[in-house]
């Protein structure tokens, strides 16, 4: 992607952090590759496609919230492993199981 599409110019941009995620998302991004393996959707392993970590509840909610840090958002039960074409229609929000809400639920089977 060129760097004119990237971030606040890119015409899905919601706001949120670009590219630094923070501490303890590396850790949680190899928890979940660990714990899923592949596609929870269609089951692709890293072979098929290019696996993705996707938070269920946004960093950019996190990252907008009063009482919170975009680093909230790393724990394995707001990850999910995608491959990059469901990720994507996810984000869009055509996947309506992992779409992002709207806001920080209470607790996270509220999802």
């Amino acid at each position: 992607m060129s760097e004119g599409h990237l971030g606040e110019k890119n015409h899905r941009w919601k706001g949120g952090t670009e590219w630094n995620y923070g501490a303890g998302w590396r850790a949680v991004r190899k928890a979940a590759h660990e714990r899923d393996e592949v596609c929870q959707v269609c089951d692709a392993d890293e072979h098929d496609a290019r696996l993705e970590v996707h938070h269920i509840v946004p960093v950019r909610l996190f990252v907008n919230a009063d009482d919170d840090e975009k680093t909230d958002a790393h724990f394995l039960e707001n990850v999910v492993l995608l491959c990059a074409p469901y990720h994507h229609q996810t984000e869009r929000g055509d996947l309506p199981w992992y779409a992002p809400p709207d806001e920080i639920p209470d607790r996270i089977g509220e999802i």
